[in-house]
């Protein structure tokens, strides 16, 4: 978590809300906040002429309508449009594409935060493109050529 960018979001007068993420059998983990932010826009809708929703599920697509028809809000959805449900973006009166201007919306990676993912197993291989499976330690091994003793 990086405590910087959410005291920056608290001194812009943000109201942070943190949960632990569910992890699943798998290793899989969801945030499941949902039904969170259902709740917060809905309490807030008689006091808002306009909600952004950043997020692109179709599951929004009710509060969506509840906003727009029951409390007379305008609702504008943000999200990536690789991501984002087409029908969310049609229910509401205005979808901003972040992946439209990626210098606007995204802050430039650090260097330092920059992460080195391992390459799955199957690419692992030597220059040839041979794939070459790891070691029981995770290494790739270099494959040794023997020379043939019948030539």
């Amino acid at each position: 978590m990086n405590k910087s960018f959410f005291d920056a979001l608290d001194k812009q007068g943000f109201e942070l809300k943190m949960k632990d993420l569910q992890v699943f059998a798998g290793g899989a983990k969801k945030g499941d906040w949902d039904v969170g932010i259902t709740v917060d826009a809905i309490k807030l809708a008689d006091r808002l002429d306009t909600i952004v929703l950043v997020a692109g599920d179709g599951d929004y697509i009710p509060l969506v309508r509840y906003l727009q028809e029951a409390k007379g809000c305008r609702v504008e959805v943000m999200a990536f449009q690789e991501s984002t449900s087409l029908k969310l973006r049609e229910a509401s009166d205005k979808y901003i594409d972040l992946s439209s201007d990626k210098k606007k919306y995204l802050l430039p990676m650090r260097a330092q935060m920059r992460v080195s993912i391992p390459r799955p197993r199957f690419m692992q291989g030597n220059r040839q493109g041979n794939y070459i499976p790891p070691r029981p330690n995770g290494e790739a091994t270099t494959p040794t050529i023997k020379p043939d003793v019948n030539e």
